[in-house]
C-alpha cells in the first residue's frame, strides 16, 4: 500500500532497511495531540505494510524481541507480533487519581520506558508486563504537577527531563530532583561521550554531569526554535528542532541538509531515519547523505 492522504508524525528505526512510521489522516490535527485515530506503517525493501488503525493517537513505537509495540497517548498498547499471529491491545497501568497521558517512550539498555504527563515513569522488560517507578516523583503539597518528556541512561543512572526545567536522576532507587538552572520546557535527553545532553524550548541545549548540576553548561545552539529530540549516531550527536536537523560538534551546532523539512528522527546502529512534513521517509548511512524510502 501507499500512505496516500496520511501525515507522518514519528519514526522508529528497526534496521538499515526498515522503519516504522506513525501516520494520521491528513487534516486530523497536530499529531498526537487530540483524539484522532492513527496507524503504524512499516517501510521495508518490499514496500509499505500497514498495521490495523487504532482509535487513538500513537505517540511512539517500541521494538521488542517478539513484537512492535505501539504506544498510545492515553496508555493504550497495540502489540504487532513479528512472527505473525494475533494482534493484541492492552493498557498501561493507570488510575483515576493519576490518569496517564504519554509524553515519551524509549528503550534504554534492555528495558523499555514510558514517561507520562503527571510525572510518571513506567518500565517493562518486554513490552507486555509493566511496573511503575514513581518513587521520588510525587509533587509536594504546594508544588505543581509537571510533565516528564523523556529519559535516557548511561548504564548506571537514568535521567528524566520535563516541564519547568525539571531534571530527575535515579541510580536504581528513588528519583532525585536536580537543579537545572533553567525554567524552560525540557524536551529530550541523551547520553553522549561521557555526559548527558538536554534540549528544549527556545533552542535550549545543556550538557554536563548530572551528579553535579552546578556543572551543567549551556551550549549556544544557533537556533531559537524548540529542539525536540536528541539522538546519537555513529559517535555523533544530532538534535532535531523546529528549524531543522543539527549535528553537535563540541560546543558548536552544524546544520545538516535534509531533503525536506524533518519532523521526526530515529537511529539504529547502521541508519539514521528521518520523516518530513512533506510525507516522505529518508534514510542515511552516514548522517549526511539521504536516500528516499517507501
Amino acid at each position: 500500500m501507499e500512505p496516500d492522504g496520511m501525515i507522518f508524525y514519528a519514526v522508529t528505526a528497526l534496521s538499515a532497511n526498515a522503519a516504522a512510521v506513525v501516520a494520521m489522516p491528513e487534516g486530523a490535527g497536530d499529531g498526537c495531540d487530540g483524539d484522532e485515530s492513527s496507524c503504524v506503517l512499516v517501510s521495508t525493501s518490499g514496500g509499505w505494510v500497514a498495521a490495523p488503525p487504532v482509535p487513538w493517537p500513537t505517540v511512539a513505537c517500541l521494538d521488542t524481541e517478539d513484537a512492535l509495540v505501539n504506544v498510545g497517548l492515553y496508555g493504550h498498547l497495540q502489540h504487532l507480533p513479528w512472527a505473525g499471529g494475533e494482534i493484541r491491545e492492552t493498557q498501561l497501568p493507570t488510575s483515576p487519581a493519576l490518569p496517564l497521558r504519554v509524553q515519551g517512550a524509549r528503550r534504554v539498555g534492555d528495558l523499555l520506558y514510558v514517561c507520562g504527563m503527571q510525572r510518571q515513569v513506567l518500565v517493562s522488560p518486554d513490552g507486555s508486563s509493566w511496573a511503575t517507578m514513581n518513587d521520588g516523583l510525587e509533587p509536594g503539597p504546594d508544588e505543581p504537577v509537571t510533565s516528564l518528556s523523556n529519559l535516557a541512561g548511561n548504564g548506571t543512572s537514568l535521567v528524566a527531563v520535563g516541564l519547568h526545567g525539571s531534571v530527575y536522576r535515579s541510580d536504581g532507587g528513588p528519583w532525585q530532583p536536580l537543579v537545572s538552572g533553567v525554567r524552560s520546557w525540557l524536551k529530550d535527553v541523551a547520553w553522549h561521550e561521557g555526559a548527558f545532553w538536554i534540549c528544549g524550548k527556545n533552542g535550549l541545549l545543556l550538557t554536563g554531569d548530572v551528579r553535579s548540576p552546578q556543572k551543567l553548561t549551556r551550549i549556544h545552539s544557533g537556533t531559537t526554535g524548540t529542539l525536540h529530540a536528541l539522538k546519537t549516531f555513529q559517535g555523533r550527536l544530532y538534535a532535531l528542532g523546529d528549524n531543522g536537523l543539527f549535528r553537535i560538534d563540541g560546543t558548536s551546532t552544524i546544520p545538516v541538509t535534509t531533503p525536506g523539512t524533518p519532523r521526526a528522527i530515529d537511529v539504529c546502529d547502521d541508519a539514521l531515519w528521518v520523516v518530513t512534513e512533506q510525507r516522505d521517509l529518508f534514510v542515511s548511512d552516514d548522517g549526511e547523505h539521504f536516500a528516499r524510502r517507501g
